[in-house]
């Protein structure tokens, strides 16, 4: 429980760190990163959210915060790579989006839910570590092959 507890309030910090780094984007050049990363927080982050995606997955969420917030803070440095590898990302997460709508929330989509948030940690803040190895292509040909099943 203490584990847990501990684990929970990593997570609360690290959203109310993203949170304030988010508050202080003014640059019009940063805006989609900052409405992208909102997004990706508001996912992450919830009312219930803990007993939504367990204690397995609980530092999971923690690790893509510190993630979303390693990214917010290049930004300067990267922007235009960043925006070509987010339009990347929500290719994949639309097409995600699409499979969930017609079959419902399956084993399968949860699983590649979980690894476009890997994918996310890969392309953006990799050194804050993948805990398995993901990428655009592989993540095309799992859903291409949900499609077909």
């Amino acid at each position: 429980v203490r584990s847990v507890g501990r684990t929970a309030t990593d997570v609360l910090h690290a959203s109310a760190e993203l949170t304030r780094g988010l508050a202080a984007v003014e640059a019009e050049a940063f805006l989609p990163v900052a409405a992208d990363l909102r997004a990706l927080h508001d996912r992450l982050v919830y009312d219930g959210f803990i007993g939504a995606v367990g204690v397995e997955r609980l530092a999971d969420v923690q690790r893509y915060l510190a993630a979303a917030l390693h990214r917010l803070e290049r930004l300067p440095d990267t922007i235009s790579r960043d925006r070509d590898r987010m339009r990347s990302v929500h290719a994949l997460e639309a097409e995600h989006a699409a499979l969930v709508d017609q079959r419902g929330l399956t084993t399968d989509l949860e699983e590649l839910a979980w690894d476009l948030q890997e994918l996310r940690v890969s392309l953006f803040a990799q050194t804050v570590g993948v805990k398995r190895q993901v990428s655009t292509k592989r993540l095309r040909s799992a859903l291409e092959a949900v499609r077909r099943g």
